[in-house]
């Protein structure tokens, strides 16, 4: 019996006496369930501590993954960035190629332009050269006809003029009602127009038409003076720009020192009374031309100054001349055809040929100055 409950003796798991079985199983019940407990605590705080390990990981996780997408963003402007700049370096490269190309196709298209302009003024030039040499020849032979007949064609200009200035000086309205009448009848497609009369300036203003257009304006002083002064044609000028006229004319028995006949003074041409109709009809020449060919204000200006040398230098003075002569010559035949009807008429034919030959002359010299084919 004593060996019984011996063997249901137990030692304890804490304080190593003996004690009975049922306390063993007591105490080793509790020691389970504090180790339970304890396993349980450790293992909730363990889960604790892994949940809190968790959410700090996520967190730095999401924090990660904002920073990437922030990055991300940022690296897809710079490469959006970098993408149209370099677009735009290519447009600006394309750009520069085409005007380098453009530039490239210019000078060699300035170069042919420029071989057929060297080609083409050598061509002008040897047509010059020959129409010159031609032209030479004609004017020494008419030259030598002239000194036959400049002494009896001074004598006879001489006469006319005094009987001209005899003739204003009766009746002082005359020369200006006929050079007014004159340009009517010889230029009737053009409106003539007579100018308010003051004391000085243009009284007539001519605006030359070409198929209704108006080409330009002339404006002229036709009143008879008994002297020269250079206010007249200070005041025609001023009239000139005032009117928008591109010509301005002084019709005149008296001319400055040394000149006569046709001469240039302050941009206003001076012309006797019998050549203002000729030179009305010459500058209308070159005024219709030069609105044919379209030139520039600069251009207009420039042939101006050149046809202003041309109509007042010596060669062309002797043809103007040559014209009055043949003209004349024209008028005494008219006065003999009453008597030699036949020889007359054979006679005006040739005159009149010789004439239209020195006109056909002045009007391509006027249409060479026009259209450049006599620069130097």
């Amino acid at each position: 019996m004593a060996t019984a409950v011996m063997k249901q003796q137990d030692s304890c798991p804490w304080c190593g006496q003996r004690i009975s079985h049922k306390q063993f199983v007591d105490i080793e019940a509790r020691i389970r369930s504090e180790e339970k407990r304890r396993l349980e605590a450790a293992e909730a705080e363990a889960q604790a501590k892994l949940a809190a390990e968790r959410e700090t990981l996520e967190t730095r996780h999401r924090a990660d993954r904002m920073s990437l997408q922030l990055t991300l963003q940022q690296l897809k402007e710079q490469l959006r960035d970098q993408i149209e700049k370099a677009k735009d370096d290519q447009a600006a490269f394309d750009k520069r190629l085409r005007d380098a190309t453009e530039a490239a196709s210019l000078v060699e298209r300035k170069k042919v332009e420029t071989e057929v302009a060297r080609k083409h003024q050598a061509e002008r030039e040897r047509e010059r050269e020959v129409i010159k040499a031609d032209f030479d020849q004609k004017m020494l032979k008419q030259d030598a006809e002239n000194q036959k007949a400049a002494q009896a064609l001074r004598k006879q200009v001489a006469e006319l003029q005094r009987r001209l200035e005899e003739q204003v000086t009766r009746r002082p309205e005359v020369v200006d009602i006929d050079v007014f009448e004159q340009l009517k009848a010889e230029y009737g497609e053009d409106r003539v127009l007579r100018l308010p009369r003051g004391e000085a300036g243009g009284d007539i203003l001519i605006e030359v038409k070409y198929k209704a257009a108006i080409c330009g304006r002339i404006i002229l002083d036709s009143r008879n003076r008994g002297n020269w002064q250079t206010s007249y044609a200070a005041k025609l000028r001023t009239d000139m720009v005032e009117q928008k006229a591109e010509h301005a004319i002084l019709t005149t028995l008296h001319f400055p020192r040394g000149a006569a006949e046709l001469c240039r003074y302050d941009d206003v041409l001076l012309v006797h009374p019998a050549r203002v109709v000729e030179l009305v009809g010459i500058l209308r020449q070159a005024m219709i031309r030069m609105h044919q060919t379209r030139l520039s204000t600069v251009q207009r200006a420039e042939k101006k100054l050149r046809l202003y040398d041309h109509i007042t230098s010596d060669v062309f003075r002797r043809k103007l001349a040559d014209t009055g002569k043949l003209t004349q010559q024209l008028l005494d035949l008219d006065v003999e055809e009453v008597k030699e009807h036949t020889r007359v008429w054979k006679m005006r034919g040739g005159v009149l040929k010789k004439l239209e030959s020195v006109n056909s002359e002045v009007v391509g010299e006027i249409n060479d100055i026009v259209d450049g084919l006599l620069d130097d």
